[in-house]
């Protein structure tokens, strides 16, 4: 009878001896990290802003666009590689925010543009953006091609990409709201919020310069 239960207490030995072997390695782990950021500098940044790169990078930037803004168009052909750039070495955590001042026209290409970016991920969204954006730099301020081709061709190019985007107009507008409530104006696109060194600074307009002095230095 003694050797039933001596036989029982070694087993019981040997199962809690597994266990603690098997759960110790879980409680050395460090802490899970922590979530890419999501308001820089506080920014009241909607939830269906899209985002680019990595959360914790030094530098974010933060762009107020249009698809249909030809300053916008300007910005992004003379921009565009850099951001890239920096977004690929980490460098650069870049969020675009719609603000489709041009009405419905504009917003009817912001919707598919959302779906594009579920279904291709951010970083062939940001090549499609620059795309979309050429196409209209073309028209609005090379004058190559008529505006009414190009917005043909941007629709073209956005009409694969369907789902559910239940954002609306008002909403997308309503954002400057947010924005004006922490003494942040948004007047119209572009409109370049770059958060560095603890420090925003705003830029209105397509300040090509200043931008890429600021992402660069």
């Amino acid at each position: 009878m003694r050797l039933v239960n001596l036989a029982i207490v070694v087993v019981v030995v040997l199962m809690v001896a597994v266990a603690v072997l098997l759960v110790a390695p879980l409680i050395s782990q460090s802490p899970p990290q922590p979530p890419q950021v999501v308001n820089p500098g506080g920014l009241p940044i909607p939830p269906w802003a899209m985002r680019f790169g990595n959360g914790s990078a030094p530098v974010v930037l933060v762009e107020f666009f249009d698809l249909l803004c030809p300053y916008c168009a300007y910005a992004h052909v003379e921009l565009g590689p850099l951001i890239k750039e920096k977004v690929q070495e980490g460098k650069l955590y870049y969020i675009l925010v719609d603000f489709p001042v041009h009405g419905d026209a504009a917003w009817a290409l912001h919707q598919p543009l959302h779906c594009a970016y579920n279904e291709l991920g951010p970083s062939a969204t940001l090549d499609l953006v620059n795309k979309l954006y050429y196409v209209w730099y073309l028209a609005a301020i090379k004058r190559a091609i008529s505006e009414s081709d190009a917005l043909a061709n941007m629709s073209k190019t956005l009409q694969p990409y369907a789902c559910r985007f239940n954002v609306t107009l008002a909403q997308a507008m309503g954002v400057s709201d947010a924005f004006g409530k922490v003494g942040i104006k948004i007047r119209g696109t572009p409109t370049f919020i770059i958060y560095k060194n603890g420090t925003l600074t705003v830029v209105e307009g397509a300040y090509v310069d200043k931008i890429r002095q600021l992402l660069s230095g």
